[in-house]
C-alpha cells in the first residue's frame, strides 16, 4: 500500500481545486471519487464571476468551449408574479453543464500532478500513528493527510466523528430537471442570456430557470425541513414558466434532486490528519443556494494549509485550525448572515419587490452580491447606507431621463 502526501476524498471543484494546488506545490496527491467520471451532477450551472476570479488565482481558466451562456442579467420574479429585470453591460459569470466542468477540473488537477482513481468508493477510514487510511471497494490508500471533499453527509466526516446525521433545519435541498428545446426557440421566446429566479414563497428558496445553448435547467430548493412534494412543485413551476414564456416545455421525466449544506462554521473543519472542504464543510450561502465560490475558496486554503502541515511534518487539529481562522475570515461571516438575509427576504417577498421595482439604484446592489463584489455582512452591518446608495442611484437615474 503507498502512502501519499495527501489524500483528496472527492472530485467535485473543492476536492480537484485542493488536488490541484497541493500538486502544483510539489506533493504527492492522490484524488478518489466513488463516480466514474464524467458523472451526472445535478445542479443549475450557474457560475459566478467570483468563482471563476478564484479558479484563476490557481491558473484555472474556464474555456469557452464549457460555457454554455454567459449571464447578463437577471429576472426577478415575485410572489404576485410581476417581474423585474436586471441587466449589465458585462458578463456577471456563465452557465455550464456540471458534469462537463467538474470533469474539466479534475483534468487540470491530474494536469498539474495529482493522481486520479474515479470508481473508487471509500467504505472505512482507519487512523494510524503516521497516516490515515482509506479503504475503497477497489484497495486501501495511505496518507499523512486526509481531505473531505465528499459532499454534505460525505462518508470522512461521519467516520472520523466531526458530523453526525443530517439535521433537516440545517440541511437545504434542491431538485433539477434538465429540458431540450430546441436553440432558435429557446432565443426566439426568452432572453438566454438571463437567468431567471422565481420567489414563489416557497420557504427560505426560490425556483429556477437556467438558459443553456439547447435547452434549460429547471429548478427549486430551499430548507429541507420546510419542503415535501418537491418533484410535483417543480412540475407546477415548469408549467408556470411554460404559460409565461411560450416555450414548449416537454413533461418533465427526470428529476434528479440533492442534499445542500447549511452547517458552516457551526461544526469544527479539521480534526487530526483531517480537513473538510467545500459542500463538506458546510459552506453554502443559504440564501442563494451559491456554494461553487466556497468550494474554490475553501480548496485552494486547504491546499495552502496541506503544505504547511507536510512542510512542518505535524498534523494535529491545532496545527492545522489556522484553516478554520483564514476560512473564518474570508467568508465565514458572509455565510454566517446569509441566513438572516434569506429570512428577512422571505418575511418581506412583497414589500422587497416593491423596493426593486421603484428604486432602480438597487439594481447594482443586487447585481454586486450576485458577481460577490459585496457580502450580505456588509449590507447588514449597515443596511441604510445600503439603501442610501440606492436611493442615490435612482435619483440619478431619474435626473438622466429628465435631461434625456
Amino acid at each position: 500500500m503507498k502512502t501519499y502526501d495527501v489524500v483528496v476524498v472527492g472530485a467535485g471543484p473543492a476536492g480537484s481545486t485542493t488536488a490541484n494546488v497541493c500538486a502544483k506545490a510539489g506533493l504527492d496527491v492522490l484524488l478518489l471519487d466513488k463516480a466514474v467520471f464524467p458523472r451526472v451532477k445535478p445542479c443549475g450551472g450557474g457560475i459566478s464571476n467570483r468563482t471563476l476570479r478564484l479558479l484563476r488565482i490557481i491558473g484555472v481558466n474556464c474555456p469557452e468551449s464549457l460555457i454554455e451562456r454567459k449571464i447578463l442579467g437577471f429576472q426577478l420574479v415575485g410572489p404576485d408574479l410581476h417581474s423585474v429585470f436586471i441587466h449589465s453591460n458585462s458578463p456577471l459569470g456563465c452557465t455550464v453543464i456540471r458534469s462537463k466542468f467538474d470533469h474539466f477540473l479534475v483534468q487540470k488537477a491530474v494536469a498539474a500532478g495529482a493522481m486520479f482513481l474515479d470508481g473508487h468508493r471509500v467504505n472505512n477510514i482507519e487512523r494510524q500513528k503516521n497516516q490515515i487510511i482509506c479503504h475503497t471497494n477497489q484497495g486501501k490508500f495511505g496518507g499523512r493527510l486526509l481531505i473531505g471533499a465528499d459532499g454534505v453527509g460525505g462518508r470522512v466526516a461521519r467516520a472520523v466523528g466531526l458530523r453526525g446525521p443530517l439535521c433537516p433545519e440545517l440541511t437545504g435541498i434542491a431538485v433539477e430537471a434538465d429540458v431540450s428545446i430546441h436553440k432558435e426557440e429557446l432565443e426566439q421566446k426568452i432572453d438566454s442570456n438571463i437567468l431567471a429566479l422565481y420567489f414563489l414563497n416557497i420557504p427560505l428558496g426560490y425556483a429556477w430557470a437556467f438558459p443553456r445553448r439547447a435547452g434549460l435547467s429547471l429548478g427549486l430548493g430551499g430548507v429541507a425541513s420546510q419542503l415535501q412534494g418537491l418533484p410535483k412543485k417543480l412540475r407546477i413551476f415548469a408549467r408556470l414558466y411554460a404559460r409565461q414564456t411560450g416555450l414548449q416545455i416537454p413533461p418533465l421525466r427526470k428529476i434528479v434532486g440533492h442534499p445542500l449544506p447549511a452547517v458552516g462554521f457551526k461544526q469544527p473543519l479539521v480534526a487530526d490528519r483531517l480537513l473538510l472542504v467545500g459542500d463538506a464543510a458546510g459552506f453554502v450561502d443559504v440564501f442563494t443556494g451559491q456554494g461553487l465560490c466556497y468550494a474554490v475558496e475553501s480548496g485552494i486554503l486547504a491546499g495552502r494549509t496541506a503544505l504547511k502541515a507536510i512542510q512542518k511534518n505535524t498534523f494535529s487539529d491545532a496545527a492545522l485550525s489556522d484553516y478554520t481562522k483564514i476560512a473564518q475570515r474570508r467568508f465565514g461571516e458572509e455565510l454566517n448572515r446569509s441566513r438572516s438575509v434569506a429570512m428577512i427576504v422571505h418575511n418581506h417577498l412583497y414589500g422587497g419587490f416593491r423596493l426593486l421595482r421603484h428604486i432602480r439604484g438597487l439594481d447594482k446592489l443586487v447585481k454586486d452580491i450576485a458577481i460577490g463584489e459585496t457580502d450580505f455582512y456588509r449590507l447588514l452591518r449597515n443596511p441604510l447606507k445600503s439603501l442610501g446608495k440606492g436611493l442615490i442611484g435612482e435619483l440619478r437615474a431619474r435626473l438622466t431621463h429628465q435631461r434625456g
